[in-house]
């Protein structure tokens, strides 16, 4: 019998621990663009898998073996309401820590230097210093970088980007600030070489990072777009099935293909009823999946309004489109349009998908049914 449940639902996801699925096309996408310096917007709904895209390009990024650059994660999930000074605050302090848990840096009086750092200016000023220090290694204990000299550069994700609120545009257009400024020069200050050349800024959010990002006068519309899609078939069947094969548990046959059918790739989904069914076989002692212990779990999961369902629910219906959700639910065909408020909108709340042909659709079987019994239908 199986002892580690190699499904897992919340949280980051270890590729060496748990069933996961590479986004190989999108990691290797922006690997090659930060070597430009290109800076990214991670754009998808909740539970899409965004933060262990994040999580995973960290660690490809610290695979380098000539290291010319340095992966710093930050989440802003935390730290909704905050105030503007702690905000920035906090960014320096999170790009400080963890610098200081792999390096020494010289000065050493940088390592407080956060402290003061209370304004979107601060926070340049802070950047541009630390463009500028000498890093130790702790493990080698041995110089392995100048800044200024060998030109390390500095890929900073920022996760949860919602979580700033009304600080978000300010952020954003502080980031860009610096992207007008990495040529090493600014034409309005006259300032030489400020060091902003070797950052690299790489965001992830949904319906507000969308709204930053396109437009003429969106603060962040320098950056390229990477959207984080539901999983095709091939890669679901192909995950569940070596998961299950590597814990020795049987299915019947066709329960790969169900589960697809049912989450339509879902990343959270995917992952929770394959979780749910697992610790249900451990109770009992079994090893055999069969036909009900999906569809009870899928039941099971729409009864008692499970949070990734409810969330979902709760975003759509604080929306001006909920009318839609009604309508296709009716069978009425609405086209899909990216450039439409409501696509966008109902998209990034995780409600809809675009289909094959061009039209809307709710996003899988199991929100069908969900809306339909949230809204009587």
């Amino acid at each position: 019998m199986f002892i580690e449940n190699p499904f897992k639902y919340s949280g980051h996801i270890s590729p060496k621990k748990h069933a996961y699925i590479t986004r190989n096309k999108q990691i290797e996408r922006v690997l090659n663009g930060i070597q430009r310096m290109v800076y990214y917007a991670v754009i998808a709904p909740r539970q899409t898998g965004k933060t262990t895209f994040m999580k995973h390009l960290i660690n490809q990024i610290s695979r380098d073996e000539l290291h010319t650059h340095e992966g710093i994660y930050i989440t802003l999930e935390d730290i909704r309401d905050v105030e503007k000074d702690k905000f920035y605050s906090y960014i320096a302090r999170k790009i400080t820590r963890s610098l200081e848990n792999r390096y020494f840096i010289e000065p050493e009086s940088f390592n407080s230097s956060y402290k003061k750092v209370q304004s979107n200016q601060d926070l340049e000023d802070f950047l541009a210093k630390l463009s500028k220090v000498t890093i130790f290694n702790k493990r080698e204990d041995n110089l392995i970088m100048n800044n200024k000299e060998r030109n390390l550069k500095y890929v900073i994700c920022i996760d949860e980007i919602e979580g700033a609120k009304e600080l978000a545009s300010e952020f954003l257009w502080t980031i860009r600030a610096m992207h007008e400024q990495s040529d090493g020069y600014d034409d309005e200050s006259g300032d030489f070489d400020k060091g902003f050349d070797r950052y690299c800024f790489i965001i992830s959010g949904a319906t507000a990072l969308e709204e930053l990002t396109s437009g003429k006068v969106s603060p962040f519309n320098i950056a390229d777009s990477i959207n984080l899609e539901d999983f095709e078939e091939e890669e679901i069947t192909s995950m569940v099935k070596k998961a299950l094969d590597k814990v020795m548990v049987h299915y019947y046959e066709s329960f790969p293909h169900d589960i697809f059918y049912q989450t339509n790739g879902h990343p959270c989904l995917t992952q929770k009823l394959c979780s749910w069914i697992l610790e249900g076989l451990m109770l009992e002692k079994r090893d055999y999946i069969r036909e009900d212990d999906l569809t009870g779990n899928i039941d099971k999961l729409i009864d008692s309004a499970d949070i990734t369902l409810r969330t979902t629910l709760e975003r759509v219906s604080g929306d001006e489109n909920l009318d839609i959700v009604k309508r296709l639910l009716r069978g009425e065909k609405i086209r899909y349009n990216e450039y439409d408020t409501f696509s966008a909108k109902l998209r990034l709340a995780g409600a809809v998908v675009r289909d094959e042909d061009g039209f809307c659709k709710i996003r899988n079987p199991i929100y069908e049914t969900f809306f339909a019994n949230q809204f009587n239908l």
